[in-house]
């Protein structure tokens, strides 16, 4: 992923989201576009170690760089 996001949810409001780019942030609680955030949210999440996992692999990673 090439920028950050941000998934807010409050009650009694609709999901808002703020996706960052190179040049400025931009705020939408547009439906397509809290949806497409979510599914890259689910991607992330998906594909990501557990803590211990992650903490391996950058030990792993240090030993080869070191």
């Amino acid at each position: 992923m090439l920028w950050g996001f941000v998934i807010a949810q409050a009650l009694d409001s609709p999901d808002t989201v703020y996706i960052e780019s190179a040049t400025h942030g931009q705020v939408s609680n547009r439906p397509e576009d809290v949806k497409v955030i979510q599914g890259s949210y689910d991607t992330v999440r998906a594909e990501a170690q557990p803590q211990p996992g992650s903490i391996e692999l950058i030990r792993e990673a240090e030993k080869r760089w070191t």
